[in-house]
């Protein structure tokens, strides 16, 4: 079953990859645009920028706690799943979708969070069933 914590923390790492990436682009619009634009950067823009990067930086260290089959990593699994429920609650409030894009991406949101869920349970067993230490 080690070959699960692997695979499971190949799949957070895929995920922090493409967030940490995400993160990057977004600080780099917003950069533009306000370069473009001669105006800041609004502050519900910085913490959504702030955001993405931590919600990266805890898929990354759930990987690499899966990766070397550590507890701290099923741990953080479950964070991160906590993490982005609240973001999604909070930009439900507080940050409206602008645009049909917008509208039809935050439809996909219950199924992206069920699916990190499935991945934090299924890290919870395998620390459960001895295999992360």
């Amino acid at each position: 079953m080690q070959w699960a914590a692997w695979m499971l923390g190949a799949v957070y790492g895929l995920a922090g990859l493409a967030g940490w990436r995400r993160a990057r682009m977004n600080a780099f619009m917003d950069r533009a645009l306000a370069g473009i634009t001669l105006k800041p950067v609004p502050q519900v823009e910085r913490v959504v920028g702030a955001w993405l990067h931590l919600d990266a930086l805890l898929l990354a260290a759930a990987a690499l706690g899966l990766a070397l089959s550590s507890r701290w990593g099923a741990l953080t699994a479950v964070l991160v799943v906590i993490e982005q429920g609240v973001f999604c609650l909070w930009a439900q409030r507080f940050y409206p979708a602008r645009h049909a894009a917008d509208v039809q991406s935050r439809e996909a949101v219950p199924v992206v969070i069920g699916f990190y869920a499935a991945l934090g349970v299924l890290a919870v067993g395998l620390w459960w069933m001895g295999v992360l230490s």
